[in-house]
């Protein structure tokens, strides 16, 4: 997925997952990338002000979804 805003490599991966249809989960994305999770809720804050994602579900699914167009 290209964006047209600017988002830092975990970002881009976690975007090329939903993408891709697979779930990812903070601790996942922190594992992945060696940080903590606090950075990697940062990161999806971002994204979510972004609007390049939407989160669905209850809060124990951390199920986000792709929008189509990011700010």
């Amino acid at each position: 997925m290209s964006v047209d805003v600017p988002v830092n490599k975990r970002q881009q991966w976690f975007l090329e997952q939903l993408q891709l249809g697979v779930p990812c989960k903070a601790k996942d994305i922190a594992a992945k990338w060696s940080v903590v999770e606090k950075t990697v809720k940062r990161d999806i804050s971002d994204l979510r002000q972004k609007e390049c994602i939407v989160f669905v579900g209850s809060p124990k699914t951390d199920t986000y979804q792709l929008k189509t167009v990011c700010k």
